[in-house]
């Protein structure tokens, strides 16, 4: 088995529509998913032999893209060290977290006992070599369009939508994994370098990209895993596990059973993956997954480093060919971590001159702005913690809590939330993220500014504050939008979910 590493830049901003969203935002991956390499592959391939309409008639074309002899992984953010060494930048472990008082950062997996201390994961991309942490974000943006009326090919007066979008001139590499005669076969048939397209908006001024196939990197693909009693699991992209019924499953049990090793613990999000085909022009039935980063302790004390070189070669469940299931095995070792944070911002220099006062108004609109979308993506992405127990709750309560959330100040909100009755709490606590019931979890989630300046890819907006002097967290009444906001998008697209 070999590996060919491939390379792509985006020419343009990148949509890459994620799962989470309402009706006037669509939001996007921060990584290009093997599946839509996959399809840029896919379609190079039947251009340079000239198929139509007897694409699975050709082997290769079946046996590469169909059966999935060719495994494809997903394309993190690439950059470079100090030393100009590339690195490749993957879903940060959620066992790997940083104390909130402090710049502490520690792995949970190789804690033996919890203590009281408040901390909180990455959230982002990482490099991790033993001890060194290195994290990374990737840059976006928002757009703004105007909703078109199909039929008259004019705006709709007064409707916006937004598109968030990987921001361009980044690069991102993955690996294509196969038979060496494949790959061989790949560099010949297709080329090694052409433009494409992918994501959202393909005809707009979205999506297009630069593929590279790095031929001179084709290398056998041998991993090393050093044996010993324990080791860590950690799944580089969203796993899909099938039960014993053929059912994708995020019950732990079930991967424990799957691998044939006991689990001793494990840092887990749950989530849904689904992708649109588009020779079908529908998108796959939506299965469970475990979510990237998500990790696990194993015993191997009486298993062979062998039997897990297996699992990192050919991936973990199904679907491992799309992306899907690309796992590492004793990539967390250390307990306690030295971060340095390497910006995926391009550094400009100040002019001389002050700011003007309209450009400071200007900025703190936009900064406010800002603010405010990032509470709804923020509760966009904490209501997939939830989703999949959302049918204890029931519309007529999530209707209630939103009219709650609008008509009174926090305070008040919480109050209100104690004043419930007994059935109604109990339908809030039946659902649940694996660490809080949604009750316990509308009490106490606090959206404020300073929370959402101190994410690594706010960093910018909060040195934009200080360069106008401006101080966000002291205004009240912006704490108090966002944090309506915040609830009204989460019981808003609850309520969405639950198709009432």
């Amino acid at each position: 088995m070999h590996q060919l590493t491939y390379r792509i830049k985006n020419l343009s901003p990148l949509v890459l529509s994620a799962k989470y969203g309402d009706m006037n935002m669509v939001s996007t991956e921060k990584y290009i998913p093997g599946t839509s390499v996959l399809g840029i592959l896919a379609k190079q391939y039947l251009i340079k032999q000239e198929i139509n309409d007897s694409a699975h008639e050709d082997i290769n074309f079946y046996n590469w893209f169909l059966l999935g002899n060719l495994k494809i992984t997903n394309a993190y953010t690439l950059s470079q060290d100090q030393n100009n060494n590339d690195r490749i930048f993957f879903p940060a472990p959620f066992s790997i977290q940083k104390e909130k008082t402090s710049t502490n950062v520690i792995d949970l997996l190789f804690i033996e006992e919890m203590d009281d201390t408040p901390r909180k994961p990455i959230n982002s991309f990482c490099y991790l070599d033993g001890g060194n942490l290195q994290i990374r974000d990737v840059e976006t943006s928002l757009n703004f369009h105007h909703a078109r009326d199909r039929e008259k090919g004019i705006s709709k007066e007064g409707q916006i939508f937004n598109y968030e979008s990987i921001a361009p001139n980044q690069l991102f590499e993955g690996q294509i994994i196969g038979a060496e005669d494949d790959l061989k076969t790949l560099i010949s048939q297709c080329g090694t370098k052409w433009k494409s397209s992918v994501g959202r908006s393909k005809n707009a001024q979205y999506g297009q990209v630069t593929f590279e196939l790095q031929a001179s990197e084709l290398k056998p693909f041998n991993p090393a895993i050093n044996p010993q009693k324990e080791i860590s699991l950690t799944l580089l992209s969203n796993t899909i596990i099938y039960n014993e019924n053929g059912f994708a499953t995020t019950n732990v049990a079930d991967l424990e059973k799957y691998l044939g090793l006991p689990i001793k613990k494990a840092f887990i999000k749950t989530g849904n993956v689904e992708n649109f085909i588009r020779i079908w022009r529908l998108k796959k039935p939506s299965e469970a997954c475990f979510m990237a980063g998500s990790v696990f302790l194993l015993d191997i004390s009486a298993g062979s480093p062998e039997q897990l070189l297996v699992f990192q070669k050919s991936g973990i469940g199904e679907r491992t060919h799309e992306g899907f299931g690309q796992c590492c095995f004793g990539w967390q070792t250390v307990i306690t971590l030295n971060e340095t944070k390497l910006s995926a911002f391009i550094n400009t220099e100040k002019p001389p001159s002050p700011i003007p006062q309209k450009t400071i108004f200007i900025l703190r609109s936009i900064i406010k702005d800002y603010l405010i979308k990032q509470s709804e993506l923020t509760a966009l992405e904490d209501f997939t913690g939830f989703e999949a127990t959302i049918k204890h709750i029931s519309g007529s309560l999530i209707g209630r809590l939103n009219a709650m959330v609008k008509e009174k100040a926090r305070s008040q909100f919480v109050v209100n939330l104690e004043l419930l009755r007994k059935s109604a709490k109990d339908k809030l606590e039946r659902c649940h993220n694996n660490q809080d019931t949604l009750l316990d979890f509308i009490k106490k989630r606090e959206i404020k500014v300073s929370l959402i300046l101190q994410k690594n890819q706010n960093n910018h907006f909060r040195q934009l504050c200080d360069e106008i002097n401006y101080q966000p967290e002291q205004d009240t009444e912006l704490e108090e939008i966002l944090y309506q906001t915040y609830f009204k998008t989460f019981f808003s697209t609850m309520r969405k979910n639950l198709k009432i």
